[in-house]
């Protein structure tokens, strides 16, 4: 998680989505934690990382954001 986090910190689209994916994921030790994976990997989206793209949707299709998630922004 180290490196993943500096390069994140150096705006590295795949280091942001690799955070996020772990936190969604559960890997690299990392314990789950849905919001806060939303917000790396739309941040990683964002610099058009094409895995990352995909997550953020799951993760409001399968309303795992609580109120926050929505279908129509799954889609």
């Amino acid at each position: 998680m180290y490196l993943l986090m500096k390069s994140a910190e150096k705006d590295c689209a795949l280091g942001l989505s690799e955070i996020g994916a772990a936190l969604m994921y559960c890997y690299q030790n990392v314990e789950q934690n849905d919001a806060l994976a939303s917000y790396w990997l739309e941040h990683a989206a964002a610099k058009s990382e094409s895995l990352a793209m995909l997550s953020p949707g799951r993760l409001h299709v399968e309303h795992r954001l609580g109120e926050q998630s929505s279908l129509d922004t799954g889609k």
